[in-house]
């Protein structure tokens, strides 16, 4: 609820003044509105996927099939959060508006977003590995 509300009040009132004070963003308030918009749809999107998993996980539902899917978005949703913010740091230099330090940021950020990917991609594999565990378990039993 809260990045929604930013999305709506916040967003277009931020894009707008920073399109207003400085010239080399004055034509671009829709596109500074989409580059602060997706990373925090992202973000948020994650955010409950991992609520999601965590509530599969208390309710020890975990190692069903069709948790393969949530896993499998989250792991999209990290690279999407990644590919946001090269696409940010790319349209700020082009701009040559990319200061040293909003650089190093992204960098990190994008590197922190690949590396979420990953790990969540190679627990998938864990947990299909755990999965046909638990069923062959199941059926011996």
């Amino acid at each position: 609820m809260a990045a929604a509300a930013v999305i709506y009040f916040v967003v277009p009132q931020f894009s707008l003044e920073l399109a207003s004070r400085y010239s080399e963003f004055s034509d671009d308030e829709l596109t500074i509105q989409i580059a602060l918009t997706i990373p925090m749809l992202s973000a948020s999107a994650a955010f409950l996927e991992v609520m999601y998993l965590q509530r599969l996980v208390h309710l020890n539902r975990m190692f069903s099939r069709s948790v393969y899917k949530w896993v499998r978005l989250l792991a999209i949703t990290a690279l999407v959060l990644a590919a946001s913010f090269v696409a940010l740091g790319m349209w700020l230099s082009s701009k040559a508006a990319l200061p040293p330090l909003v650089f190093l940021v992204l960098i990190a950020l994008t590197i922190f977003c690949l590396a979420v990917s990953a790990v969540t991609h190679s627990l998938l594999k864990l947990l299909r590995r755990a999965t046909s565990a638990t069923e062959e378990l199941e059926g011996g039993v």
